[in-house]
């Protein structure tokens, strides 16, 4: 780690986002980038050969230093605060052990996952998070299943959605993915439609503004004084 350039390693510790309980899979991939980085890819998720005296201080303090308060509790204790391998097999064994206990909370999250209207791009960043980490400790579900599952937790104003998807000639649009497709662009279509209501109403009140009043001309008016 030594030799690695200090610029290309300061902007590769910066892109790590802090490890929660809603984010493991993209902190894996920016995490494992860093140790590919360093060279010790390999020993890392090997767990062998022990890594160099200072390798295991750098990337030790790193690790915990992207971990966030709930994690750090859940993770780091006597035995591996010091010894970065150590520490990398606590945090994948929180993650994605496939023991009942770490499925249960696994499958929990997946199912106290609520939809809010004023904010459905939160509702499909969660379900899609909740879905990698269901396949990181081996909950396997049929995709119909999920899908009808989620389309239960829809308000009646989406029912032209739950249509779509349920309604499926040979079922292969039954899935996840493609309920989470038709919701993106539901919301894209929310923000056009407020895009066009605020144009609108700009447009009523600057007209409203060239008016003139009774006896009086206004400057901001598209016609001479004489015109009134």
């Amino acid at each position: 780690m030594d030799e690695v350039n200090p610029t290309i390693l300061k902007t590769t510790i910066e892109a790590i986002p802090m490890l929660s309980e809603e984010n493991f899979s993209s902190w894996r991939t920016q995490i494992t980038a860093l140790f590919k980085f360093g060279g010790v890819k390999d020993q890392m998720i090997n767990g062998e050969p022990a890594l160099e005296e200072s390798d295991n201080t750098i990337l030790c303090a790193i690790i915990i230093a992207k971990l966030s308060s709930t994690t750090h509790n859940n993770i780091v204790n006597s035995t591996n605060e010091d010894d970065t391998q150590e520490l990398w097999k606590g945090i994948t064994k929180r993650f994605i052990s496939s023991k009942p206990l770490n499925r249960a909370r696994v499958y929990n999250l997946f199912a106290n996952i609520s939809f809010d209207a004023s904010n459905i791009e939160k509702f499909i960043t969660e379900v899609r998070s909740s879905l990698v980490k269901m396949e990181d400790v081996g909950i396997r579900l049929d995709p119909d299943i999920i899908t009808y599952n989620l389309i239960r937790r829809l308000p009646a104003s989406l029912d032209n959605i739950k249509q779509a998807i349920t309604h499926s000639k040979n079922g292969e649009d039954i899935k996840p993915e493609t309920l989470l497709n038709h919701l993106e662009i539901h919301v894209n279509e929310l923000k056009v439609s407020s895009n066009g209501t605020k144009l609108e109403a700009v447009s009523m009140y600057t007209n409203k503004d060239k008016r003139c009043t009774p006896g009086k001309h206004n400057p901001l008016a598209d016609h001479p004084s004489e015109r009134c």
